[in-house]
């Protein structure tokens, strides 16, 4: 059974473009980068800022702050 072009666009396939399993091989992406814990654990979680290490405190311009127990 042929289905008219109206049918087809109405239904919302697309006839120009190729099936699923006719596309050429194509480059697998990359790798997703895992970013870095040291990076993740001085960001501030208030404004992603970069903290400052003060002793046993990371301390943000903006106020906030993380003491050791809050991290380690």
């Amino acid at each position: 059974m042929e289905r008219s072009p109206l049918t087809l666009a109405a239904t919302g396939v697309d006839t120009l473009a190729p099936a699923a399993g006719s596309l050429a091989p194509t480059e697998t992406p990359p790798a997703v980068q895992q970013p870095d814990p040291e990076l993740v654990m001085t960001s501030c979680a208030n404004c992603g800022a970069r903290m400052l290490d003060r002793k046993c405190k990371l301390i943000c311009a903006c106020g906030y702050f993380l003491s050791c127990s809050d991290y380690y």
